[in-house]
């Protein structure tokens, strides 16, 4: 079977900062947080709807103090005294205990509690592939600074051959061996070069301001790349579709998406509850009396209701929900398609850049020839200075593309790796 190395750092110095401080940085952003907070509100929210699978238990009290106490009059025949009777307390007072417990409702509420835990569920994987994305965005800021530093350093090195060049062509114009022209061409190709430095310079800390705002690590020194990681495409694929964040967050919604059908059917089914509660009622606030007003209510029942008919409304909405859990299945099979695409072109790209690595290293070694025999024929007067300059701008484009091609090399390698899922890059390179 074929392996693909993805190759980070083949030969790259110690540095300062390594790609791993960097995502350790990374992890801590303000957008990982963001996203870790609502995986949280979501698990919480998921916490609260469990408790609709357990009873509901309720207490009240009440009291009421008349203005007048209650009573009614007997109307008696003639010639007799009409009578005055109390009927109830000047004060009566109320307390109860009731538990409610929803014994059946067709699933709905299962459904309910069941789509919340999907919902955490798919906080969580929302997070982590927050933090995934995070740290693609981490390491191509880390490889392309590691790049513009590396052209810099080529436009450094470009420019103090053209010093000296310029040095030297001032010199033989002293003498009259070349004209002013000559001096002029290479003078006008060393601002060209510090110009170009100067853009580079300002490209690098653009990517360092951007990388700091991520990773909050701010760094002037010089960087450190990481070890080889051997890998086989089928893998890396098979990780992605099984494993990586958000295919299962998309894969998630299929799950909740059952649960809202298990729900719109709740319509078709009855609706059971049980209550029971303690009733007791008196005319002193510790509910007790005279006798006369005690009273004492226990009471326990169980209540069925079934619709018959509701417009078609509980029809209608398992149609939609089924309708929508279809789109869900569709977009799903989709996203893993474009997973595969993605991390296929990946690795063409990855082997396109070592190519261009090999090919680029091949036009350093000319550049540098070029340039050490064009130096030489000028000190003998055998070119003119167009051709000299030519050959240090020449030489300089070439260390900078060789540098860009190199880095795009190892950030290629640890994309690939980001590909398979968080939790494996996460393995790989040791991170907390």
């Amino acid at each position: 079977m074929r392996f693909y190395p993805l190759l980070l750092a083949l030969a790259l110095p110690c540095f300062a900062l390594t790609v791993k401080d960097v995502l350790i940085g990374a992890a801590k952003s303000d957008a990982v947080s963001s996203k870790i907070y609502t995986a949280k509100a979501y698990k919480k929210a998921y916490e609260s709807m469990t408790g609709k699978l357990y009873p509901r238990i309720d207490v009240s009290y009440r009291g009421i103090d008349y203005s007048e106490q209650p009573s009614m009059t007997v109307n008696l025949p003639p010639l007799l005294q009409n009578t005055k009777m109390v009927n109830a307390p000047k004060n009566y007072y109320e307390g109860e205990i009731t538990v409610r417990y929803p014994l059946f409702r067709g699933f709905a509420i299962d459904s309910t509690v069941q789509k919340a835990k999907l919902e955490a569920k798919k906080g969580e994987l929302e997070a982590d592939d927050t933090k995934r994305n995070i740290y693609a965005k981490a390491v191509s800021l880390y490889f392309g600074i590691v790049s513009l530093k590396k052209s810099e350093e080529a436009y450094d090195s470009a420019a103090v051959s053209a010093l000296e060049s310029l040095k030297k062509a001032r010199a033989m114009f002293k003498e009259g061996l070349i004209g002013a022209y000559d001096v002029e061409n290479i003078k006008s190709r060393y601002h060209e070069i510090q110009s170009g430095r100067i853009g580079i310079k300002n490209q690098k800390e653009s990517l360092i301001n951007t990388l700091y705002r991520i990773s909050g690590l701010r760094f002037d020194g010089v960087l450190e790349g990481e070890g080889v990681y051997p890998v086989q495409k089928s893998e890396i694929i098979s990780e992605a579709l099984e494993k990586r964040e958000d295919v299962l967050a998309v894969k998630t919604v299929l799950e909740i998406g059952d649960e809202e059908i298990r729900g719109a059917k709740s319509g078709f089914y009855p609706n059971i509850d049980v209550v029971a509660g303690i009733k007791r009622a008196g005319d002193t606030p510790r509910l007790n009396g005279d006798g006369f007003t005690n009273q004492d209510k226990s009471y326990a029942a169980v209540s069925a209701s079934m619709n018959i008919f509701d417009g078609f409304e509980s029809t209608k909405a398992v149609e939609a929900a089924r309708a929508k859990r279809m789109a869900a299945e569709l977009f799903y099979l989709d996203y893993k398609n474009g997973v595969q695409t993605e991390i296929e072109n990946l690795f063409l790209e990855l082997e396109s850049a070592k190519q261009r690595v090999e090919a680029l290293n091949q036009n350093v070694k000319s550049a540098t020839e070029f340039y050490r025999l064009t130096n030489a024929r000028f000190d003998n007067r055998l070119v003119g200075a167009d051709e000299l300059s030519r050959s240090i701008a020449d030489l300089a484009t070439a260390n900078s593309r060789l540098a860009a091609e190199q880095n795009r090399v190892y950030e290629l390698g640890l994309r690939i790796l980001l590909e398979s899922s968080l939790k494996n890059f996460e393995n790989k390179l040791r991170l907390p």
